[in-house]
Parts: structure tokens; sequence; C-alpha cells
């Protein structure tokens, strides 16, 4: 195609062969995803919860009153209803067509075609070329760490969070461009949505501000302020609302360590966008010493480069640049664990908290492209961005197709991890539930016992050890490992009920009834006073 031919073609035209090329992209690269199985953890937990679509459902989402399937615990976290109501929706529909499984996973795809429709389009509003916007999108599309996203139900929220804040970002840049009302109107909408999927929506106000600053205003303006006023008291008031609904989280490190943490917590995620090697679900937490020069070295590094990066900007500008890196830094700071967060302990560090932010590295990579093609013709600049851009996403697309059947079910993700990380107590706990479902007793014990020896608080775990042994005739052994759960975690029922039925088994009538009772007290289904009635029966007749 010579430069007469590229210039036949109208920038729409190109805009939609490109929408296009993703949208197949996607499809070559996560065609495995709509015939997995969902991980087991999600069938518990998000699946579990909103297993019977209803309006009875929806009240419980709406008020965050849900009860986790199987295992009798309400809900906990931070409020975000829209994951669970699309959830509900999935359910309703695959249970209608017979494919539930393929329903959930469909819907996340579609959603991560969608955005990355939408990060092409957003990319065209700031100002950028087609083929920028393309690269970028391409990027976004098939890096390797979006797999986890697009594969894990539990990231529907990610994937609803990204689909809203990236359309309230468009509707915000076409206000700009043309002023009028509606579409600041529609991106505060689409920010309210953004925030009912997922707490991290917080970063959109912010985001709001930078790209005044660095893409229609070029300087901060009293103006550019002011319209973002009423996103960032949204914003604010939000971050008050989840912090009551989710609580305090036990065992987070001093404030100072996680503000400081956040730099070497960004190395580590931009080397696995760089080098998108050994991706796992779980990673080794980043134990550093908080006296150790290696928790001050990248944020002096940090300070460095930001510095140079201003100073170059003064001669050479660097708008898009600045964007990109200020974009990136902004979508990993919910996430940080500045402000703690449940599950921090074990994802600490993970692959979907890049989800939107790699939006600013591969903008970042897109310029540095386009400066080092500039140095040609501009026949040869296109073909060296063309070569540029293929073997980017051929490289990225073969890594991720490479990585996407680690999620075909329970068993793949969870050996994947535990060969990765094998001191993760969660993953070992998830795979012994795993085959423990599949009647593989003594391996589900095996990893159990992992588990606990690595995280001892896993109280479940001690029961589930406890149910095996009782599955197995070994009571004794099945009473030490209930005991063990209830020390762990005194107020959950089912080790008592469990107990009691052992000790009234052995005849041990008044630990059982005292058992009974507990287990009643903390929710577990017994009844103390037909427990009774049956031992005065027992022992009545042994009188006899």
């Amino acid at each position: 195609m010579d430069q007469k031919q590229r210039n036949s073609l109208s920038p729409s035209k190109l805009t939609m062969i490109a929408a296009l090329s993703i949208v197949i992209i996607c499809g070559a690269v996560y065609h495995r995803v709509p015939f997995q199985d969902i991980a087991n953890y999600d069938e518990v937990i998000w699946v579990g919860a909103v297993q019977q679509p209803g309006l009875g459902t929806l009240k419980q989402i709406l008020t965050w009153d849900l009860t986790w399937g199987g295992t009798g615990s309400r809900q906990t976290g931070y409020y975000a209803p829209l994951p669970a109501v699309s959830i509900m929706v999935d359910l309703w529909l695959g249970r209608a067509l017979g494919r539930t499984d393929s329903v959930l996973k469909i819907t996340n795809l579609a959603l991560h075609v969608l955005n990355s429709l939408a990060v092409l389009w957003l990319v065209r509003c700031l100002g950028f070329s087609i083929w920028i916007s393309f690269t970028v999108a391409s990027i976004f599309a098939v890096h390797p760490l979006q797999v986890s996203t697009v594969a894990w139900i539990a990231e529907r929220k990610n994937l609803l969070l990204g689909l809203f804040l990236l359309a309230g970002l468009i509707c915000y840049c076409r206000y700009r461009q043309t002023e009028k009302q509606g579409f600041y109107w529609a991106a505060l909408v689409a920010y309210c949505l953004s925030l009912l999927s997922k707490p991290s929506a917080v970063a959109f106000g912010p985001c709001v501000i930078m790209t005044d600053l660095f893409v229609f205003d070029k300087r901060l303006t009293i103006r550019s302020l002011w319209r973002a006023t009423p996103i960032l008291i949204l914003g604010v008031s939000w971050v008050v609302l989840v912090t009551a609904t989710e609580g305090p989280i036990a065992n987070a490190p001093p404030l100072w360590d996680r503000i400081m943490l956040f730099p070497l917590k960004v190395c580590f995620l931009l080397e696995k966008f760089i080098f998108p090697t050994g991706l796992t679900l779980i990673y080794p937490p980043l134990e550093v010493e908080a006296a150790s020069i290696l928790i001050w070295l990248p944020a002096v590094v940090f300070a460095i480069l930001g510095f140079v990066l201003l100073v170059l900007h003064r001669f050479v500008p660097l708008w898009g640049v600045l964007w990109g890196v200020t974009f990136y830094i902004l979508n990993l700071i919910p996430s940080s664990g500045i402000v703690p967060f449940a599950g921090m302990k074990e994802l600490y560090v993970a692959d979907h908290y890049q989800y939107l932010a790699l939006i600013g590295a591969a903008l970042v990579v897109a310029l540095a492209a386009n400066h080092i093609a500039a140095r040609w013709s501009i026949d040869r600049a296109f073909y060296v961005k063309l070569v540029l851009t293929v073997t980017s996403v051929l490289a990225m697309g073969a890594a991720s197709i490479n990585l996407v059947p680690v999620w075909d079910n329970g068993e793949t993700l969870w050996k994947d991890v535990i060969a990765k990380h094998p001191a993760s107590g969660t993953a070992h706990y998830n795979y012994a539930h795993y085959l423990d479902d599949r009647g593989r007793l003594a391996e589900a014990a095996a990893h159990y016992r992992a588990a606990v020896a690595i995280d001892g608080d896993l109280y479940q775990a001690y029961n589930n050890l406890g149910i095996i042994m009782m599955k197995q005739g070994r009571l004794d052994a099945a009473a030490e490992y209930f005991g063990q759960a209830i020390d762990k975690n005194p107020r959950f029922g089912e080790p008592h009920l469990a107990l009691a039925k052992i000790r009234f088994f052995q005849a041990s009538y008044q630990q059982a009834l005292e058992h009974c009772r507990q287990a009643r007290l903390f929710g577990a289904d017994c009844r103390p006073e037909q427990l009774e009635n049956t031992i005065r029966a027992i022992t009545n007749e042994s009188k006899k």
C-alpha cells in the first residue's frame, strides 16, 4: 500500500478497520475462554452468592446482605453491587440456555472486547493518531497481564469498572471538544456506574484533571478544578462509604510502610509489563524491611526520573508521555494498599491491578515507537510502525495464548499457583477444596495440611480436615481438627455441629449438648431441645 492509497482511506474507515482488527485479535487470543470451567473460588464466592436469581437476591445485592454459597458466611468487603447483578443475570440466562459457565465467561470476554474498543476511541479523542490509538488498544487487548481479568469471574468488577470509567473519560473528552453540557452529565453518570462496579474508580477525578492539564489546556486552571469538583466530592464520599462497609483490615502494615512500598510495587508491576514471564494469580509477598535500602531506592529512582522528565519537557513537549505516566500511576494507587483492603495479604501485587493502568504504559511505548519511526522517510516510517505493531501484538498474543489454559479449571489454576508460589496457603486451600469436592480425599487432606502449615489462621481448612477424617471413620482425629478450627475462630458454628454429632456418637451427651448450643448460637443448624429430648429418652431406656 503506497502513500496515495493510504491517503484514500478516510480516518473513519481506518478507525473501523482498526476496531475490526482488535475484535479479531481478541477472538484469536481468547477463543478458549468460553469453553473453560469457572474456578472453584468463583463458584463458591461470586456465583454461590447469587445462585438464586430474582428480586429477593437483587434486594440482598443492593443492601449488601449476601450469603456466600455453601459457606454460610455473610458478605464482607467493599460495596460494589453491579458485578453481582451482572453475574446474577448471567446465571439466569445460562440456566435458560443450559451453559452457565460459558455465559459467564463469554460476558467477561465481551466486556474486555468492548473495553479494548473504548481504549481505541479514548486515545483518538485525546488527539493521537490512528496508528498510536490502534497500538495502545492492541497492547491493552492482548497483553498477558490481561488474561486473569478476562478468565476470572471474580474480576467482573474490573471489567465493568473499565467499561464505565473509559466511557466517562470519552464523554469528558467530547465535552471539552464540543462544550456540550450533555457530555459532562454523561461522564458523571458513567462515573457513578464505575463506582458501583469497583471503588478503584475514584481515580477518575484525578484523571480528568490531568487530562485537562496535559491534553486540552496544557496548564492547570481554576476552571479545570471547578469542573472536577463534583467528581472529586463524589469520589471522597464514596471512599468514606467503602471504608465504612468494608470495616478495619487486620494485620495491615503501618501507613508509612504502605506508602514506601508503593514505588517498589510499581517496579514489580512494570517489570511484569515489560517482561511478562512467570505470571500467576498469587505472587509471593513483597517482604522488605522498612530500614532496607530496597524500600527507599525505588522511590529515589522514580523521583529522579520524574525530575528528568519534567526538565526534558521544557525543551521538547512531552504532553502525551506525561499523560501516560500519570494515568499509569493514578490507576495503580487504589490497589496500592496505602488504603488497606480485604485480600491485600495474598494479593498485595496482582496482574489485574494493571488492567486500566496498562493504557498509560502502552501509550508511552507507542509514543516511543512513533519517535523511532519518525527518523525515517514517510513511506519507510509506515513500514517501521507496521513491523513494530505486528511484532509486539504477535509476541504478546502468543504469550497470552500460552497462559489462557492455566484457567481451564480449578486444578490447572491452583497447580500453576503452587508451582510458582509454593508458600501460598490460599492456593493450597483452594486446590484442596477442589480435590475435596471431587472425592479425592487423600490429596485434599495433604493440601489442607500444607495450607494450615503455611497459614495457621485458615480455620476453614481445619474444619474441612475434620470432615475428611469423619468420612474416613477417624473420629478422634476429626474431633482434634474441629477443636483447632474452633480455637482459630470460636464463632464458627460448623465445627461445633460436627463435634456435637461425634460426642453424641461417643455417648458424651453433655459435651454433645453444649456443642449443639454453641452451633446454633453461631448460625449452624442444630436443635438443642430436640437433642436434649433424645438424650433423655436414651438415658431413661438405659435405666430400664
